[in-house]
């Protein structure tokens, strides 16, 4: 039975993260769903929430000082120049930090509550007419947003939530329902598919669905080197084409329905200084610059190369922990996003909070062995082989 002390701490411990939680729903609704210019709700009440979270976590429990100045260090960052994504990054830096030492359960049924709650505010919201469910011409048809400002973001948001929930799941005692739960989802991706016409979102359910029933040939030793280096290949190859755009490049750009061109756009007036530590002003704006739908851009555009990287350290490092200690299923859900990062602004997005499974799977990844580390290792199929011998996983 747990003490006293262990308990009290678990509740600080919930308690930040609920509350966490609670500011990034405040910003699925002020800005996913109101679409409020109001900086009071959408940034400042968020930031008061988010910074009454740390400070009671800081006051009950001792942090390293290298913890600490990192924190201190991005929330000044942000201070110099504020804006929504470098905000968005900070919070999520903030969760990383805090819900590393928190029961995982806990914190992704809490994440799958919330989220479903949303869902049915947002349907009560639309058929009420309190919020208008606006229509797009797509092809030879119209398409519906379905309550948020464009008709990709409800299939993005519900289908993280069908990936929380799989999760749920493979965490619980009765992962038999799995399947039943997949093949159902399923039913209902398709007419969402039908009502947005988002390719991208169809796309990566059918990939999330892929690898977790055929890991053994999705999940392998090819498929492990290209997603260690997947936020890098994503960002240069970007850069490169916008950098050199041509027809061969239009081609492509037109199937990305123009993100090589819109990311190209930004860079024509950055310096590079705002390449190092990134520029506040890439949000939309007046001016009709569009909104940028790739993640690994956006946290490069508005953060620089400098947290990119750091990103991209806390990346590699589950990558490689999670095919170390064959948790496929994990594996699973960070392919489902950084796929579906590559065309949306989902890993870092200012109203997914259901996307915090995937900050949620870094905050927990650990150090693999320091003899694997070290040295060159080769990722197979059941582990790593390292100096001729296999180096099973730990439990």
């Amino acid at each position: 039975m747990l003490n006293d002390n262990i308990l009290k701490h678990n509740n600080v411990l919930h308690s930040c993260y609920i509350i966490l939680l609670f500011s990034f729903a405040i910003r699925l609704f002020s800005l996913g769903i109101f679409r409020s210019e109001n900086i009071y709700i959408t940034l400042l009440l968020p930031s008061l929430l988010m910074l009454i979270s740390v400070f009671v976590y800081l006051i009950n429990k001792k942090v390293s000082y290298t913890v600490l100045i990192a924190f201190i260090f991005m929330f000044a960052f942000v201070l110099i120049q504020p804006e929504v994504y470098r905000l968005t990054f900070l919070m999520l830096f903030v969760i990383m930090f805090i819900i590393k030492d928190c029961n995982l359960s806990f914190v992704i049924n809490v994440i799958l509550l919330v989220s479903i709650l949303s869902v049915f505010a947002i349907i009560i919201l639309v058929s009420t007419g309190i919020i208008e469910n606006e229509v797009f011409p797509y092809q030879d048809r119209y398409v519906f947003a379905l309550g948020f400002a464009n008709p990709n973001t409800a299939p993005l948001f519900i289908s993280t939530i069908l990936v929380l929930a799989a999760y749920s799941i493979n965490l619980s005692k009765n992962k038999m329902l799995l399947l039943p739960f997949i093949i159902f989802a399923s039913f209902g991706v398709y007419p969402l598919f039908i009502a947005t016409g988002t390719r991208a979102f169809f796309a990566v359910w059918i990939l999330f669905c892929l690898t977790i029933f055929f890991k053994k040939i999705f999940i392998n030793r090819l498929t492990i080197k290209i997603l260690r280096w997947f936020p890098i290949i994503a960002l240069v190859s970007f850069y490169i084409m916008a950098m050199n755009y041509n027809s061969i490049v239009g081609s492509i750009d037109s199937i990305l329905s123009y993100r090589i061109r819109v990311f190209e756009e930004y860079l024509s007036y950055f310096s590079l200084q705002d390449k190092i530590f990134g520029n506040a002003q890439i949000t939309p704006t007046t001016e009709g610059r569009w909104a940028i739908a790739n993640s690994y851009n956006v946290i490069f555009l508005s953060n620089g190369l400098i947290i990119f990287l750091i990103f991209f350290h806390f990346y590699r490092k589950s990558i490689d922990y999670y095919f170390y200690i064959k948790d496929y299923f994990s594996l699973s859900v960070l392919i489902f996003f950084v796929v579906y990062g590559l065309v949306e602004a989902l890993l870092i997005g200012i109203t997914f909070f259901p996307n915090i499974l995937f900050w949620i799977l870094l905050s927990r990844a650990k150090p693999i062995p320091k003899t694997i580390r070290s040295e060159k290792y080769i990722p197979n199929e059941i582990g790593y082989k390292h100096s001729g011998l296999e180096i099973l996983p730990q439990n």
